[in-house]
């Protein structure tokens, strides 16, 4: 099986982004408040914890919403993060969603990741625009067939920079 990091919805990655972009959001110390089963203490970039995402059974859906509590509607954005493939060739699909006040959610970006090396964090960024008057929310999903297990860190939000708007 040909591993790699593959775009879904014809999403473009952009890796290596400059540091001008503006930060919207860094979701680092809500790890913090995780149930001690989604935090790695042991696995992470720089500090602990990080995300942890692990399906035993290998069968089913494990996943993490998080909120974006300032509102960013009608901007470009690009999400990073770090993730590192911990256990098990399943990949990791991180979709960013928008639901309206009625509960209707809409597929902003998805992208399904099997970085080419396990235990190796692999850098990725997801552009997407954010629909007016909309709640903001991302979605880190993890569905498998058999026992596999993600580590994601370093989950940040930027608002892309004007040329990059484009």
């Amino acid at each position: 099986m040909k591993h790699s990091l593959i775009p879904v919805f014809s999403l473009v990655f952009c890796i290596g982004l400059s540091g001008a972009d503006r930060l919207i959001m860094d979701f680092k110390q809500q790890f913090a408040k995780l149930p001690e089963t989604k935090r790695s203490t042991d696995k992470f970039v720089k500090v602990a914890p990080a995300l942890k995402l692990f399906q035993a059974e290998g069968k089913g859906i494990a996943w993490q919403d998080f909120f974006l509590f300032s509102p960013q509607t009608g901007k470009k954005l690009i999400l990073n993060a770090k993730i590192l493939r911990a256990g098990g060739g399943n990949p990791l699909i991180l979709t960013v969603q928008a639901a309206d006040k009625e509960n209707r959610r809409t597929v902003l970006a998805q992208i399904s990741c099997l970085p080419k090396k396990e235990n190796t964090f692999e850098e990725i960024a997801v552009p997407f625009e954010m629909p007016a008057g909309e709640l903001n929310f991302l979605k880190v999903l993890l569905e498998t067939r058999a026992p596999t297990t993600w580590i994601i860190d370093e989950i940040q939000l930027h608002e892309a920079e004007p040329e990059k708007q484009k």
